[in-house]
C-alpha cells in the first residue's frame, strides 16, 4: 500500500520541485528576514544570537531563489540546480532537527510571541530527505528499501517531535493564562502566593 504512494510522489515533476523550492525559501527569507529587521528597529541585535540567519539562512534562501528563477528560464539546467537545492535543504532540516532538540531539552524560550504550528517542522524536515534521495541517490533508490522510505521514516520521527513540542507549548500558554486570570480575581490571593514562594518582599 505505501509502495505505490512513494512511487506516485517520485513522479512528481522536477519543474514542481523547483517551485516548492522557491516557495521554501521564499518563506524562510520572509520570516527570518522579518525577525532580523524587527530585531535591528528595535536596537537590540546580538551577532551572537543571529548569526545562522545573517550568514546561513538568508544567503542560502536568496540563492535558491536567485536559482529557481534560473531554471525557469533554462529548463535544461533545472536537474544540476536541484543537486545544490537538495545539499542546501538538507544542511535546513539539520538546523531545524537542532532548534527542535535544544527547545525539548532545554524548553521553550519565554516570549509570549512564541507559537508553534505543527507541521512546519515535520515538512522542513521531511522534504529534503524526500528530494536528496530522489536527486542525490537516485541510483540507489529502487535497490535499497532503507533509501526509497527514508523519508517516510523520518516524517514519522520528526512527527512526534513536532506534537511533542506543540502539546508542551499549549500546555505552558494554558498555564500562564489560567495564572493571569487568578491574578486578575484574586489579587489578594495571588499576593500571598509570591509572598510564599519568596518571589516578592513584604
Amino acid at each position: 500500500m505505501l509502495g505505490p504512494i512513494v512511487e506516485k510522489l517520485d513522479k512528481i515533476p522536477e519543474v514542481s520541485l523547483v517551485i516548492i523550492n522557491c516557495l521554501m525559501a521564499a518563506f524562510v527569507l520572509l520570516a527570518h528576514g522579518g525577525s532580523l529587521a524587527i530585531d535591528i528597529s528595535n536596537g537590540g541585535v546580538d551577532l551572537r544570537n543571529v548569526w545562522p540567519i545573517v550568514f546561513i539562512s538568508l544567503p542560502l534562501s536568496i540563492f535558491v531563489l536567485f536559482t529557481s528563477v534560473i531554471g525557469f528560464i533554462k529548463k535544461n539546467l533545472l536537474r544540476r540546480l536541484l543537486v545544490f537545492h537538495s545539499i542546501i535543504l538538507l544542511i535546513g532540516a539539520l538546523f531545524c532537527v537542532a532548534y527542535a532538540f535544544e527547545l525539548l531539552l532545554n524548553g521553550l524560550p519565554n516570549d509570549k510571541q512564541f507559537v508553534w504550528s505543527v507541521g512546519l517542522l515535520t515538512f522542513f524536515c521531511v522534504y529534503p530527505v524526500y528530494i536528496s534521495r530522489r536527486i542525490l541517490l537516485e541510483k540507489y533508490c529502487n535497490k535499497n528499501a532503507f533509501v526509497k522510505y527514508s523519508h517516510v521514516l523520518i516524517f514519522l520521527f520528526v512527527l512526534f517531535w513536532d506534537i511533542s513540542i506543540y502539546t508542551k507549548a499549549k500546555n505552558e500558554t494554558e498555564i500562564n493564562t489560567l495564572g493571569n486570570k487568578s491574578q486578575a480575581e484574586n489579587p489578594e490571593e495571588w499576593l500571598q502566593q509570591l509572598k510564599e514562594k519568596n518571589m516578592v518582599k513584604e
